[in-house]
């Protein structure tokens, strides 16, 4: 079965709302199994943070996950797609979850069936999480490029390669590129791409990765490190490193392992190695759970 049947099947499989608990449900134990490969290391990290600090690492986590599902709304709303913004929220949120399973297509198969419902064609709502996920991959990257050497010029260098992400990019984000790969999809719109709509996402895509990166940059000072602006430019540098690392190294669901280790890695010049292991696996822990708290809120209100 090739990866579109697979999705088709997935997707026909999500139509009614039990199949979509249950999708939850599965996502929640496949997340936690992975957590619980690194539990002894976790309950370290958790003895040594402040109950006040993970609240607060976990309300920037809940930022992030709003502007993330803004970058797709703005993608959204420059189509003109007509989608309402609390449908969009409940689609980004509920289907964001579908990472933590193996196979990579859970996430768009679960969002073409929900965005189906709401009106929108599935092939129209998988292009759109494709222009969602390029922009994210590729201001993460730009981020990453300029934000990391003014903290530690030498993080970059086991990751250069991570820079040919933008020169690969960068081209697919101009409008009149874009276009053509929509109508060579076959995705009819209301409106095409522009350059202002490019830059309203992409700006959401920023805030996306500085808010995530105050996350760190919180966690970090909880263990020791300096709330200096050096340490919010590595830590937000270094999530967005580690991200894209994650996505394009694919080792296991939801960037699991490949993300936390880069993220260790490049915290360990500031931090030292056993405080950057702690933060790195709080941050996973934190941002996982406000994954699954948006996706249960976005469950409840989709019952309504």
């Amino acid at each position: 079965m090739n990866a579109a049947a697979a999705q088709a099947s997935i997707a026909a499989g999500l139509k009614s709302r039990p199949a979509r608990a249950a999708f939850l449900l599965v996502a929640v134990a496949a997340a936690v199994a992975a957590l619980a490969t690194m539990r002894d290391q976790v309950s370290e990290g958790l003895s040594r943070v402040a109950t006040a600090d993970l609240g607060a690492a976990l309300c920037f986590s809940l930022l992030h996950l709003l502007c993330a599902a803004a970058v797709w709304r703005a993608v959204l709303s420059e189509l003109r797609s007509g989608i309402t913004a609390p449908a969009a929220l409940r689609i980004f949120f509920l289907s964001q979850i579908g990472k933590y399973l193996p196979g990579g297509i859970f996430t768009f198969a679960a969002a073409a069936e929900m965005g189906h419902d709401a009106g929108l064609s599935r092939r129209y709502t998988v292009s759109t999480l494709v222009i969602t996920l390029v922009l994210t991959l590729a201001t993460g990257t730009s981020l990453a490029l300029v934000l990391l050497p003014l903290a530690d010029p030498v993080a970059l260098a086991p990751y250069w390669w991570v820079g040919l992400a933008v020169v690969a990019i960068a081209p697919v984000l101009h409008p009149a590129v874009l276009r053509r790969l929509l109508a060579f999809a076959r995705v009819r719109t209301e409106r095409d791409l522009t350059g202002r709509g490019i830059a309203i996402a992409s700006a959401w895509a920023a805030a996306c990765w500085v808010t995530i990166g105050l996350q760190v940059w919180l966690l970090a000072g909880a263990v020791g490190a300096p709330l200096s602006f050096a340490t919010l430019c590595l830590a937000t540098g270094g999530y967005a490193l580690a991200w894209v690392v994650g996505f394009l190294v694919i080792i296991a669901p939801g960037g699991f392992g490949a993300r936390d280790a880069v993220l260790a890695l490049v915290l360990a010049s500031h931090l030292g190695p056993a405080e950057a292991l702690v933060v790195s696996l709080l941050s996973r822990v934190v941002t996982t759970a406000a994954e699954f708290a948006g996706a249960a809120v976005a469950l409840v209100l989709s019952r309504r």
